[in-house]
């Protein structure tokens, strides 16, 4: 989406400021990624601590604060593809029933 207004500067949340073709290296796989892990724990009903964890973060260490805005970023996709999926869970992975 970002390519459609082809932008001359970015400025992250974190990082440095850049230009499009720099963020795109560093980040193109990032998000493709990290959904596919969630959409795989989340189908298979994982908690999202554990899922959280799971999230193989190494390929993006170069970037700064990972340890911070990663763990918020696959929180927020792991509760967004459980309402794409209308999938819900317990914090601990058990789904959430309605009535007995």
């Amino acid at each position: 989406m970002i390519e459609e207004i082809q932008p001359q500067i970015i400025v992250p949340g974190h990082g440095t400021v850049t230009s499009l073709a720099i963020a795109q290296a560093q980040t193109h796989d990032l998000l493709p990624e990290l959904r596919a892990h969630m959409n795989e724990v989340v189908k298979d009903a994982t908690a999202i601590s554990a899922a959280v964890k799971t999230f193989n973060v190494r390929p993006f260490a170069h970037l700064k604060h990972t340890d911070v805005w990663i763990p918020r970023l696959a929180h927020t996709t792991y509760r967004a593809i459980e309402r794409e999926s209308g999938a819900a869970h317990c914090g601990n992975g058990l789904p959430i029933t309605v009535g007995a």
